[in-house]
């Protein structure tokens, strides 16, 4: 502490302590003055103080405390000035002592040592008249002219001065208050701008903050860059950073701005004379801009990175877009690039990356990678790749495939070639409807033609040319089977029903074929009976087979659910034999 200010601040304002006439109450305040440094430095700040009168330089007691007993003033350059109360009765005559204690934050106070020998001065406070080389006490009804130029006013001053004073100020003024200069380097007041702000400030009428020459404007707080203004050579295309003094637009850079963070930098890509209009928003260690050598290009720039960490756009890199994440990089020359976000992203020209290790290595691709940790990449211009090990939803949240479709009622995906005469074809996924066969059903559909092609109905029966299928596999029109119609079965009205058989005849066993059951009711007598009845009586043809020997087999009789089958040898007697028969007729 600066003994020296203390003790003349005391002096002065302890005389002012002293009153012209008996009948006016004494007033027991006075002014200190002080220096605060802190490491060897000048303070600046806030700081929370506390005042304290002791009756020895150590040890000793306490005699009084402030009133208030803490203030919290504002430091500049280390230089405070606070006003101080400890009443009348502790200047007895004896030996006092003022001890400080500060703080800057929240926490402990610091005790600063030694303590403030106070000198005589504050014991004017004692006195009731001034009655030695000085003015007699009183109140002065007429003017007091003190216009000898030879006079001084040494120490501080507490009071009001009305009028106008004509002087020198020696000194800083620090604790002068309410002072209106009509003129400050040849400005009047309203041309100064004001802590609690200004009226009638309208740029139309000229008025600005600012500079007027070709250098960088900063703004500080807490003695550190909060905001940098920085010109370009013709003025019209300023550069704007904001957040960390660690960030940076290099030279030859303008338009461009720095929203925040720390560690960002738009650099001038090596062999480009300028680049202009480029944005990061925030976050940290993001770059647009090389300093590593590339192709020269008349003007680089149009970029934006909007936070995240590590972000890089690289050299001669044009209208591209890091919206947030990190470690993304939009590859050097590249220009009409997005990653919106994730990590170590990349991306070239009109390409698009996201999620997590996606690569857009060719023009024209987009990628989207989940999480899984491999890179994921296109391998050719114009490609569309999703890699999504959930799966992927179109109306579900819940995908159970790879690719899932849902919508309310009939859902299609649709698929058309653009040569000419190329038609529409769509796979649908049929809601519910009042055609039984219809409802929940699966078609491709021609919908040029406007014609179902195929239907598979949930019960599995199947339709080819019908969406009203009537059995597991409905066909209308022609049916062709071999790749010579080996089995060609022409399209009809009737919906028929055909049955094949092979019999083993010493037994009735069924050797091939299905749909029905065969009884051996006697030697060479055989009843067929049909799983599911013809609608009206089918046509039946019977083949005895045998090895070398002659045999017959003949039908005896027949209705929509059975048939007899009899065989004979040449002797017209009924004996075993193995036979075929096909029955073919309505369902």
């Amino acid at each position: 502490m600066n003994n020296k200010i203390l003790a003349l601040a005391v002096a002065i304002l302890g005389g002012l302590f002293t009153t012209l006439d008996s009948a006016v109450a004494q007033n027991t305040q006075f002014t200190y003055q002080g220096m605060l440094n802190t490491n060897g430095a000048p303070y600046s700040g806030s700081a929370e103080f506390e005042f304290t009168l002791w009756d020895a330089a150590a040890s000793g007691n306490p005699i009084a405390t402030n009133n208030p007993t803490s203030i919290i003033t504002n430091v500049a350059n280390g230089l405070f000035t606070v006003t101080l109360d400890f009443g009348s009765v502790p200047f007895s005559g004896d030996p006092r002592f003022l001890e400080i204690s500060v703080r800057t934050v929240i926490g402990p106070f610091t005790t600063l040592t030694p303590r403030q020998p106070l000198t005589a001065t504050p014991y004017a406070l004692r006195a009731l008249n001034l009655t030695t080389n000085g003015l007699q006490s009183g109140t002065y009804t007429s003017v007091l002219n003190l216009n000898n130029s030879g006079n001084i006013f040494a120490g501080a001053f507490s009071g009001t001065v009305t009028g106008t004073f004509t002087g020198t100020l020696a000194g800083d003024g620090t604790a002068v208050s309410n002072v209106n200069a009509v003129t400050l380097g040849g400005a009047n007041a309203s041309a100064f701008w004001k802590t609690n702000g200004n009226a009638g400030a309208n740029p139309t009428n000229g008025a600005f903050l600012g500079t007027t020459d070709n250098l960088p404007l900063e703004l500080k707080v807490a003695g550190h860059r909060a905001i940098r203004l920085e010109p370009d050579s013709s003025g019209s295309s300023p550069n704007v950073i904001l957040g960390s003094d660690a960030n940076s637009i290099r030279a030859n850079v303008f338009g461009s701005a720095i929203g925040g963070g720390e560690e960002n930098n738009i650099f001038l890509s090596a062999g480009q004379p300028q680049e202009r209009d480029s944005v990061i928003a925030g976050g940290a260690n993001n770059i647009i801009g090389s300093i590593s050598s590339g192709s020269a290009v008349l003007f680089g720039g149009f970029n934006v990175i909007g936070g995240g960490f590590n972000n890089n756009i690289r050299a001669n890199a044009d209208f591209n877009v890091i919206s947030g994440g990190e470690n993304n990089i939009v590859a050097t020359n590249a220009q009409y690039a997005i990653i919106p976000g994730g990590d170590n992203n990349t991306a070239t020209n009109h390409a698009f990356a996201a999620g997590h290790r996606a690569k857009a290595n060719y023009d024209g691709s987009f990628v989207w990678a989940d999480s899984t940790e491999a890179d994921f990449a296109s391998t050719a211009t114009n490609q569309f790749l999703i890699r999504a090990s959930g799966g992927v939803g179109i109306g579900t949240p819940s995908p159970s495939r790879e690719l899932e479709v849902q919508s309310p009622g009939d859902t299609e995906i649709g698929i058309k070639s653009t040569d000419a005469g190329g038609h529409l074809w769509t796979l649908q996924s049929s809601g519910t409807n009042a055609n039984a066969n219809l409802s929940t059903s699966f078609q491709i559909i021609d919908r040029t033609s406007g014609g179902s092609r195929l239907l598979i109905g949930t019960n599995g029966e199947v339709g080819i040319g019908t969406t009203s299928p009537g059995a597991t596999l409905d066909v209308r029109g022609n049916l062709k089977l071999g790749a010579s119609s080996e089995l060609f079965g022409a399209g009809g009205v009737e919906n028929l029903r055909i049955l094949r058989g092979r019999i083993t005849g010493s037994t009735g066993a069924i050797d091939e074929g299905s749909g029905f059951s065969v009884l051996r009711t006697a030697a060479g007598s055989y009843t067929i009976t049909f799983s599911n009845a013809f609608t009206a009586f089918p046509s039946i043809t019977v083949t005895p087979l045998t090895s070398g020997l002659l045999r017959f087999a003949t039908l005896d009789g027949f209705n929509t659910t059975t048939a007899n089958i009899k065989t004979w040898n040449t002797n017209s007697t009924a004996i075993d034999s193995d036979f075929t028969f096909i029955a073919a007729g309505p369902r």
